[in-house]
């Protein structure tokens, strides 16, 4: 952030590149959002430009974003944010600065990020932390993977509660037939 806001007035190209699924579009589209990016930029337009993109159709998507509002001759439109699977576009288009390497979550890391997806702020129960640090290695370090996994973990365990809830009915039931046809086979006294 600090780069967008205190960098250099002239325009500037800052690249974030790595493979998907690292997060690269979802930092970007917090910073894009965040307050102060909001209200430092007098202009500000977000496109996604896919491998196989229409020219015009981009042009015509960043012209409706910015003619939203009138356009002063100081707006500032200097800066470009932009995230690439591709280390060699990234460098290319690099302007004052080098681009951002992102990486992949350590071991630590990714399991912070499952345990704070599941858990809802509480901690890991110690009978599961093996578990679940073996399902977030299994992640690779990738945190989409992370979160793929945490949501179909939670369907899961909403599933299971279900299936509970369920048996549990069906159980009681079956016992109400069980303890009415007792009764009725009673003799009379």
């Amino acid at each position: 952030m600090m780069k967008l806001t205190r960098g250099t007035k002239k325009r500037d190209v800052i690249s974030i590149y790595g493979m998907p699924g690292l997060g690269k579009t979802t930092l970007t589209r917090k910073v894009y959002n965040k307050p102060y990016i909001v209200n430092y930029f007098d202009v500000k337009t977000w496109c996604a430009v896919s491998q196989a993109y229409n020219r015009k159709k981009l042009l015509a998507e960043i012209f409706n974003q910015t003619t939203r509002r009138e356009m002063d001759e100081d707006d500032d439109i200097a800066d470009l944010l932009l995230t690439t699977q591709i280390e060699h576009v990234a460098k290319h288009l690099q302007h004052h600065g080098d681009p951002y390497s992102l990486n992949f979550l350590t071991s630590t890391q990714s399991w912070k990020l499952l345990e704070n997806k599941l858990s809802r702020g509480e901690r890991c129960p110690l009978n599961l932390l093996e578990a679940g640090l073996r399902v977030a290695q299994h992640c690779k370090g990738l945190p989409l993977m992370v979160v793929l996994v945490a949501g179909f973990i939670a369907k899961m365990e909403r599933e299971l509660e279900v299936a509970n809830d369920l048996s549990s009915l069906v159980l009681g039931e079956q016992s109400m037939k069980v303890i009415q046809s007792s009764y009725e086979h009673l003799e009379d006294h």
